[in-house]
């Protein structure tokens, strides 16, 4: 029972014999689970300080293959029945010295784990059940400067999921209430929102608060590998890792804090430091639990070794679900401990992700256009009729590109023409679910090109200057006109689906399957025909939008009237769950806003304050200024999830100068919040301010 005393302080106290009454009313000295079970009972504000402390009573069953099953568990205990049936016979406590405990031997307690965490028995009495989870997976990249990728964002696992959705399986499954929050997105679970950031140092993470606003009651933090890696200062890498603990504390303290002592690297180097470090901030963690916080560690190094690794550095699918049983061990011990409480009421509906209106920070020209072409074109061309004087507009027989001479020009057919939707070949569309938007351009028969956005240089104030990796033609044969095209998140994988949207307003889709790889194949996607999703509400395809409203991650069907006003179908998910789970149920909220004068091509549904909502913004396409009213979120997250509420926030910029026909808003960097983009209508080259929040 070293776990118990080593907790408590005082070994003396409970490292002595104990004593049962069997069947035949004969008292047997307790062993095993019988003994663990016993201490437990007695001091059961002890008991579960440490995550894995039930790892002895499966270490005892584990022996017990060799040594004889042992006696029954018991799951009901009443300490005074212990105390009733103990006699004096005059024994000792167990001769260990106390001493022994002021200084714990971490290293041989994780052997021990180990031993146990192979047994395969982690909780007795069941994972803990019936809980509202809101929790924050919070971490940085665990690989040398040359590999920007994270344990947390689920680098290495074959669906970019990690540990993230196998814990959440675990928990959902004991009938608990999980809902993941942070501003990056990653995997294909519809549940993918985390705060990992690549190439983060426990300092750099500390840093990362915007999900701080979503309240949650878990933090999930596995720090300090890249610390080691670089290094960077390893030998203070603990008193960081302490400091952020206590920021976490300080910012969020109805949450409980799951500290991870972080799994172990082939890496040399790094491997001999890790020891170390996980001792060290063992310790810390012990302080602050003594001092009254809610803080819980869970020993990583005994459950996933070198061998659940992918690449010496990230586990592979194995390891991860080993890190998601470690988690459910350690989240299982916090409630018993009574420390899981109530996420608090109200969060997560309402503007709270980004306090205040974006500030715009110029990036410059990001995206040379490729030599692809340019970006808008006509659907319709007027010309002047010579008998009756008025313009007969038609859709032309091919395509025609806008032109600065058309834009320039003071025929009033020309200007009629300008009054139709124009087509564009240039969409910035999160392809491999990793939250940053790829360049794609579409061809004139639907064709796809695209880009893989590799991130920007930093973080920080550069965090747009994103580099773009070729891809190729990842779309073809499909024979969809340009005007057609649309992309959206159907399925609330993280990954968009390629969809045609018909004149009558009814939708084909194609199932977004993913690439080869999650490097540098990512956007290399395949897709799978999924037939007609949507038959239309009787209206011109013209009006049709997709946008998520209700922060699930699954894009609703919206109609934009020419007066800018709205209908909603909320997106209810996959029929089957299945390859077709792009064939999604829709249900009608009504309309949803009323419009603000301008016509339907002015309005562009984007998240701007980064809380996983779809906010209203009317712009200006001469000028490029943009107005903004910020979703505030449905009545309930059920069957009226999308009937939102918008919140007036002014004039979010005043334009950047020259033609905006082609502005857009995209996430470029993975941060929740879309930044300003201007395309150039002629060579499809692109210029970004990002949002800087």
């Amino acid at each position: 029972m070293t776990h118990l005393a080593v907790i408590d302080g005082t070994p003396e106290r409970f490292v002595v014999d104990k004593y049962y009454k069997d069947e035949n009313g004969n008292f047997k000295k307790a062993y095993k689970p019988r003994g663990a079970e016993m201490y437990a009972a007695q001091a059961p504000q002890y008991a579960y300080l440490n995550a894995d402390n039930y790892a002895w009573y499966a270490t005892a069953n584990y022996f017990g293959q060799w040594w004889g099953i042992p006696d029954p568990n018991i799951h009901s205990v009443d300490v005074e029945d212990f105390m009733d049936d103990s006699v004096d016979d005059d024994s000792k406590p167990t001769n260990i010295i106390p001493n022994i405990f002021e200084h714990p031997d971490w290293d041989d307690i994780s052997t021990d784990e180990a031993i146990a965490f192979a047994a395969g028995d982690y909780t007795p009495n069941g994972w803990l059940q019936g809980k509202n989870l809101r929790m924050l997976p919070l971490g940085g990249k665990t690989a040398p400067a040359s590999a920007l990728d994270s344990i947390t964002n689920g680098f290495g696992s074959s669906d970019g999921n990690g540990y993230r959705e196998d814990l959440e399986k675990i928990l959902v499954n004991a009938n608990n209430r999980v809902q993941m929050v942070g501003s990056l997105r990653s995997g294909n679970m519809a549940q993918n929102e985390h705060e990992g950031h690549n190439g983060a140092t426990i300092a750099q993470i500390a840093t990362y608060t915007s999900a701080y606003d979503r309240r949650p009651n878990v933090v999930l933090l596995h720090a300090g590998t890249n610390d080691l890696n670089a290094p960077s200062e390893p030998s203070t890498a603990p008193q960081r890792l302490d400091s952020l603990v206590g920021q976490l504390v300080a910012a969020l303290p109805d949450a409980i804090i799951i500290v991870a002592r972080i799994v172990p690297s082939a890496n040399a180097g790094t491997s001999n430091m890790m020891p170390q470090f996980n001792n060290a901030i063992t310790d810390l963690m012990a302080t602050r639990v003594q001092n009254g916080q809610r803080i819980v560690m869970v020993d990583m190094p005994s459950g996933v070794t070198t061998a659940d690794l992918s690449d010496g550095l990230h586990p592979n699918d194995e390891g991860y679900n080993k890190m998601a049983i470690k988690w459910a061990i350690a989240l299982t011990a916090a409630n018993d401990r009574g420390w899981i409480r109530e996420p608090v009421p109200g969060q997560g509906g309402g503007p709270t992700t980004c306090p205040h209106d974006p500030t715009w920070i110029p990036q410059g020209e990001i995206a040379h256009g490729a030599g692809l072409g340019p970006d808008l074109f006509l659907t319709v061309s007027c010309a002047s009729n010579p008998i009756s004087g008025l313009c007969d507009c038609q859709s032309p027989a091919t395509e025609n590109a806008l032109t600065r001479e058309l834009l320039d020009s003071k025929n009033i057919c020309d200007i009629r023409t300008l009054a139709f939707p124009l087509a564009a070949a240039v969409h910035f569309v999160d392809l491999n679910g990793d939250g940053r938007a790829e360049f794609l351009y579409v061809g004139n028969n639907g064709d796809l090109t695209a880009f893989l956005n590799l991130g920007g240089p930093d973080n920080g104030p550069n965090a747009a200057k994103v580099q773009w990796l070729p891809s190729g033609e990842i779309g073809h044969g499909i024979n969809i006109p340009r005007r057609s095209v649309q992309f959206a998140d159907l399925n609330g994988d993280g990954r968009a689906e390629y969809l045609r949207v018909n004149d009558n307003g009814s939708i084909e889709a194609w199932l977004n399957l993913g690439g080869p790889d999650n490097g540098p194949n990512a956007a290399k996607v395949r897709w799978l025909e999924q037939g007609t999703i949507a038959t239309g509400i009787g209206k011109d395809g013209a009006g049709v939008r997709f946008a998520d409203l209700n922060g699930d991650g699954r894009a609703e069907y919206l109609y934009v009237h020419t007066d800018g006003s709205v209908e909603a179908y909320l997106n209810l998910g996959g029929l089957d769950g299945k390859e077709s789970d792009a064939n999604v149920a829709w249900l009608p909220q009504g309309v949803i806003a009323t419009g603000v004068g301008l016509g339907r091509d002015n309005v562009i549904f984007a998240d701007i304050n980064g809380d996983g909502r779809a906010d209203y913004v009317a712009v200006d396409r001469t000028v490029g200024s943009a107005q903004l009213w910020l979703n505030g979120g449905g009545p309930d997250i059920g069957p009226s999830a999308a009937k939102v509420v918008w919140y007036p926030h002014g004039t979010i910029t005043t334009g950047v100068g020259g033609v905006a026909r082609g502005l857009q808003f995209a996430d470029l960097n993975g941060d929740g919040r879309a930044e300003y983009l201007d395309v150039a209508f002629d060579t499809s080259a692109v210029r970004a301010w990002l949002n800087g929040c």
